[in-house]
């Protein structure tokens, strides 16, 4: 028996590195079929597989950081358009404070306007003081008549603001018209 032991063991030991090597290889292979991993060949395909993958995470990113840019910048124009509302806002309600200010003021105008309208008809009603002056009380109250003809022109369309001129040359004829009735 020993003498084919001996026989065999020569050849297997005559180049015993590339012999196992060899053997090595082959069990790998076998090894690695049978539990599904990677060989050599198929390695190199994960590899670039791998690759792709990580280029394309690095596409993603670079998309992720410019849309993340964008929505920075999106937040931004947002806020400034908060901030133009809120100004806006503060705007129309001072506007609308400003416009009830307006309405006061005409409201106290209307009722001058009307004092004066009640003065005048006291006025009219009211005969000459005497007869020997009838042509001077016709006077005063023709300039009565032209100076409320004037105000109630300018009371719906003043555009230059003459009303309170207008006003006040109504007030000074009646004044003197009422003056002459003492």
């Amino acid at each position: 028996m020993k003498t084919e032991q001996m026989a065999v063991v020569p050849e297997v030991v005559s180049d015993p590195v590339s012999t196992l090597a060899r053997s090595n290889e082959k069990l790998v292979s076998m090894l690695a079929e049978q539990l599904g991993k990677p060989t050599a060949a198929s390695g190199a395909a994960e590899v670039e597989k791998l690759r792709l993958a990580q280029d394309r995470i690095k596409e993603l990113e670079s998309v992720l950081a410019s849309t993340q840019l964008q929505m920075r910048e999106e937040g931004k124009e947002l806020a400034a358009c908060k901030r133009d509302l809120v100004s806006h806002r503060d705007a129309a309600a001072a506007h609308a404070l400003e416009n009830q200010l307006l309405k006061e003021q005409l409201a106290a105008e209307k009722k001058k306007v009307s004092d004066v309208e009640k003065k005048l008809e006291v006025a009219l009603v009211q005969e000459a003081p005497d007869e020997t002056a009838p042509s001077e009380y016709a006077t005063k109250v023709s300039l009565v008549d032209r100076a409320w003809k004037k105000f109630s022109e300018l009371w719906v369309d003043d555009s230059e603001g003459d009303i309170y001129l207008a006003f006040g040359q109504l007030e000074r004829a009646i004044g003197n018209l009422l003056e002459g009735k003492k």
